[in-house]
């Protein structure tokens, strides 16, 4: 019978929906946190009344991380929304302990002088990496190959220490002190329990590869040796006979093909030969096997085949104990024994150890559910890693910055190496890159200035990639074509996946650590090499200049990250480095005239920069200067062929961008065209996303109010034709092809070339098939149509030849008396729609 627990924990992996998984992690949280915290709920929130948790008993947190030891196998799951689970159940129970802080005593004295308070940053080398590391990429190709059990702190050590070998990090000083583990594993293993060799029998058939948790064949053994009855201790004198079978239980046939098997000489069957007999003084008992395949095991524990570091979420039983207030008691505690910490350290310190461990792994999935644990850790409880009991708290200052720029170092090594993409959607995403730029950006919270300056120059390296990049060997043409092997060797200025990670740990660094540029001519901050002081001006004129390297880059993804880079640090611009501003709207021009991929990504990233640079004055006045390169009348109309993209977000995008122009009074407004009003007609009756719709009705409101007080306008622009065509296209019948004739189709320039041949996302609604369109999306376009339509009735001028009623009444009248009842309701709308909209106009101000 299973316990709560267990299911739980099952549910994390099987739940049929994301709300199911997140309430069964909640509740997984709330479980494992009372063995610690008696009166938590669910409802409670990490910024609660408690302020600091006892580690006085020791066996409720080593209750506590038996669970997140269970937990920990689910964030190697192949699917996202197993790994997502896993990471909520470990942010809940982060969050319900209130935040780990060291027990000081005021009066003891610092044991570093003043001099040597500063811990050194490792020697990290972004160019040593690209020459030496390995890459790490979708997996190393071994995905049914079972990894081994950590199942105590010396082994993840020695697993940490190999993993960060095979990478070629041996220069990180950290790592290098790491290496010497001989003592510290002796110390170690001695320690434990007696352990005993262990040989297993080869089965006659191999396993499958797709049973993850195969039956456990090892039995827990005495390992002592005055035993001699157990199969761990076998006979002082060794026998060559076979062993006794009981043959009353075989058939005939059996029976004789036993007797053949047993004759002296017959190759099939051999005996099995038993090791020489073991000393009383001996360490390590030997047990009986068919085969020569032999390994350590503790003579306590169960050894069970698992797909995952630790022990396997379903294996062992765990029991709730109604008398602790459903405290979890587990049956072992072996799954925590890898999380277990020296007394007095952070407790959460073999947690990250074992993560670190993951962070490294040959498969994406298994680096990023280590990401995202990591996340949540360090946001939430990293205020005091590396910290221990009973130091001064200028050293725990100090040891807590040494353990920041040690796990710094790991995460930019990832960054450097992690070579993974994926593809979601209509976009290719990095979710490895883009989750360690968010761990790193949890740790920079806590890091003091002169170590996130650190990580900051590393980045900035990342990005710049001033060294020698080396040609991939897939990459290098045959001898005999000199002259294409130096042109491949001179294209290859930079490796775009580093840069793209630089971009994003700076975009996330500027998010959490904005205070870097707060007043930053006056604020200085002392660099860590002694070189000098930088101000936040300085900082921030490095991130703009790492933006922009990344907006003039070739790789569209590289310009989408770099945009956003600067969106959080906009208002420091602008306020900060005004003789930056042309520079970056310049770039940011550039990038979408040069536009040659219908399915460049980076669109919506610039233009969305380019609407939040718009609502300051600064901006404006260089927008609304005609001597400037780059004045609004000619720019605007360069975003017009973007309406129809491929990806709704950049037809998104260009909407807004257009009406954040549209709502400042200060800026030119010449670019409004009858070009542009036949644009956002034709998003309201093709587009099929709602959003995109209601962003085109609004700006169509926007630009009708402004253009109304232009006198003559209205009537001069919008012809009959125009406006016929456009009451045609919203009155064609349901699943009758729209006719495209009268629709503008924007063409994109590029100097030099030929436009390029653009993908027809409207294919379906124009055909109007009702297979592939539902009549919800079609009639909701129309709707949206007409109400344009009435709009521009409203705002018809009085007193103007032609008159509203000489241009729009013989057209609805038409309709009206039309045969089609969608014609008759459409007519309706519009009359409706017009009325309301004149009777709102019309009344006079309170």
């Amino acid at each position: 019978m299973t316990s709560r627990l267990d299911r739980l924990l099952l549910l994390l992996d099987t739940g049929s929906s994301s709300s199911v998984r997140n309430t069964a992690a909640k509740q997984l949280a709330q479980l494992a946190v009372k063995s610690v915290i008696s009166d938590v709920t669910v409802a409670d929130d990490v910024k609660a009344s408690r302020q600091h948790a006892s580690v006085a008993d020791p066996a409720a947190w080593g209750e506590l991380m038996a669970v997140v030891a269970r937990i920990i196998p689910f964030l190697h799951s192949k699917s996202f929304e197993t790994r997502n689970a896993a990471s909520v159940a470990l942010s809940q129970i982060f969050s319900s302990i209130p935040v780990w802080q060291p027990f000081h005593d005021d009066n003891q004295a610092a044991s570093m002088k003043d001099s040597d308070r500063v811990p050194e940053f490792s020697n990290f080398s972004v160019e040593e990496l690209v020459l030496q590391g390995k890459l790490l990429l979708a997996s190393s190709g071994k995905e049914f190959i079972r990894p081994a059990i950590l199942s105590s702190p010396a082994e993840v050590k020695k697993a940490r220490k190999e993993a960060m070998g095979r990478l070629g990090l041996e220069f990180l000083d950290d790592v290098a002190e790491e290496m010497d583990l001989d003592k510290e594993l002796g110390a170690d293993v001695d320690g434990d329990v007696d352990m005993e060799v262990k040989t297993e029998d080869q089965p006659a058939s191999a396993e499958s590869p797709m049973d993850v948790c195969p039956p456990t064949t090892a039995k827990k053994e005495d390992s002592d040796p005055s035993r001699a009855s157990t199969p761990a201790d076998p006979s002082p004198t060794p026998s060559t006979s076979a062993p006794q079978v009981d043959l009353s239980q075989l058939s005939a046939r059996e029976r004789n093909r036993l007797k053949r098997k047993r004759k002296p000489g017959n190759s099939a069957f051999v005996a099995p030969q038993h090791p020489p007999p073991q000393t009383a003084g001996s360490k390590y008992n030997a047990t009986a096997a068919g085969s020569s395949k032999a390994r350590l095991v503790t003579a306590d524990e169960n050894i069970q085949n698992t797909s995952s570091r630790l022990a396997s979420p379903t294996t062992d039983k765990v029991v709730i104990d109604p008398s602790k207030g459903g405290a979890v008691s587990p049956k072992t505690v072996k799954q925590s024994k890898a999380l277990e910490v020296k007394p007095g350290l952070w407790i959460w310190d073999g947690l990250v150890q074992v993560l670190e461990v993951d962070l490294f792994s040959a498969a994406w999935e298994v680096r990023h559910g280590a990401a995202l644990a990591l996340r949540e850790l360090l946001k939430i409880q990293g205020k005091c890693g590396g910290m221990q009991d009973g130091d001064s708290w200028e050293d725990n200052l100090v040891a807590h910055e040494k353990w920041c720029n040690d796990l710094s170092a790991k995460l930019l090594c990832v960054l450097v190496l992690d070579r993974f993409g994926d593809f979601v959607s209509d976009q290719v995403v990095a979710p490895v890159r883009e989750m360690i730029s968010q761990t790193l950006a949890s740790l920079l919270i806590h890091m003091p200035q002169r170590s996130v300056l650190h990580v900051h120059s590393i980045l900035l390296q990342m990005i710049r990639q001033q060294f020698v990049i080396p040609t991939p060997t897939i990459l290098t043409p045959k001898p005999k074509n000199s002259k294409k092997q130096k042109a491949t060797e001179q294209k290859l200025t930079h490796i775009w996946e580093i840069r793209h990670a630089g971009l994003l740990g700076i975009k996330y660094e500027v998010a959490v650590r904005n205070d870097l540029f707060d007043d930053g001519i006056e604020k200085k901050v002392k660099q860590e090499d002694g070189s000098g002081e930088v101000n936040g001006n300085a900082i921030l004129n490095d991130v703009v200049d790492a933006a922009v390297l990344g907006l003039e880059d070739k790789d569209d993804d590289v310009r989408a990250v770099a945009a956003s880079c600067l969106l959080p640090v906009a208002g420091h611009l602008v306020e900060q480095l005004p003789e930056c501003l042309e520079r970056v709207l310049l770039v940011l021009w550039s990038c979408l005239s040069d536009m040659k991929d219908d399915l460049s990504s980076s669109v919506g990233a610039v233009m969305e920069l380019l609407g939040k640079l718009v609502a300051y004055d600064r901006v404006i006045e260089i927008l609304a200067n005609e001597t400037v390169s780059l004045p609004l009348t000619t720019l605007a109309p360069t975003l017009f062929p973007f309406f129809r993209h491929t990806i709704a977000n950049v037809r998104l995008s260009v909407v807004k961008t257009l009406h954040s122009f549209l709502t400042v009074e200060s800026l030119p407004r010449e670019w409004i065209s009858v070009s542009f009003f036949r644009l956002l007609y034709q998003n309201l009756v093709i587009e099929e996303r709602s959003e995109i719709r209601d962003a085109s009705l609004e700006t169509w409101r926007t630009a009708l109010d402004i253009v109304s007080a232009m006198p003559g306008w209205i009537e001069t622009n919008a012809s009959q034709q125009i406006i016929l065509d456009w009451y045609a296209i919203v009155m064609t019948p349901f699943g009758m092809p729209i006719d495209p004739s009268g629709f503008y189709h924007p063409l994109l320039v590029v100097e030099g070339e030929t436009p390029p041949e653009r993908h027809n996302v409207d294919k379906n609604m124009l055909a109007q098939d009702l297979s592939l369109i539902t009549t919800e999306v079609i009639l909701k376009a129309r709707i949206a149509g007409s109400t344009a339509l009435a709009l521009l009735m409203a705002f018809w001028p009085v007193d103007v030849t032609p008159s509203m009623e000489e241009v729009f009444q013989p057209i609805l009248l038409h309709y009206v008396d039309s045969t089609s009842m969608l014609q008759k309701v459409l007519s309706a709308i519009i009359s409706e729609e017009w009325a309301r909209e004149h009777t709102s106009r019309s009344r006079p101000d309170p």
